[in-house]
């Protein structure tokens, strides 16, 4: 699975399990959790190699002492960009068990985010 993908699940699910509005299925939470606590040691090495980019390419602001790169600054953007393009490309091998489809459907998600996690349910081919 590619880095970015790993990336965009995880936010997903995390974006699932902070919603308090949505009246999951307890189990199916646990699992989310499971999947995002898999994921957690990829996504904290690629915050470590994209604070460092940013902090190389960025502006360190005085007053608070965080760097960042100003959005406005085509050229550090680009570099930015071409520096981190071959990470999140990456292929990343991680653990997980992929969600039979009665494990989600009929749990209480939205038609948007089964759509978005329908590469993690297993489909009969």
């Amino acid at each position: 699975m590619k880095l970015e993908e790993i990336i965009y699940y995880n936010q997903i699910l995390k974006n699932i399990v902070d919603d308090k509005t949505l009246k999951i299925d307890p189990k199916l939470k646990f699992r989310f959790l499971g999947m995002m606590k898999e994921f957690e040691p990829t996504i904290a090495n690629f915050d470590i190699v994209r604070n460092e980019l940013i902090t190389q390419f960025g502006k360190t602001d005085e007053e608070t002492g965080s760097c960042s790169i100003d959005n406005d600054d085509k050229e550090a953007l680009e570099k930015f960009n071409t520096a981190i393009q071959p990470v999140i490309s990456e292929d990343v091998e991680v653990k997980f068990k992929k969600f039979a489809p009665a494990d989600v459907f009929d749990k209480g998600l939205p038609a948007n985010v089964l759509l978005a996690l329908y590469p993690l349910i297993e489909t009969e081919d």
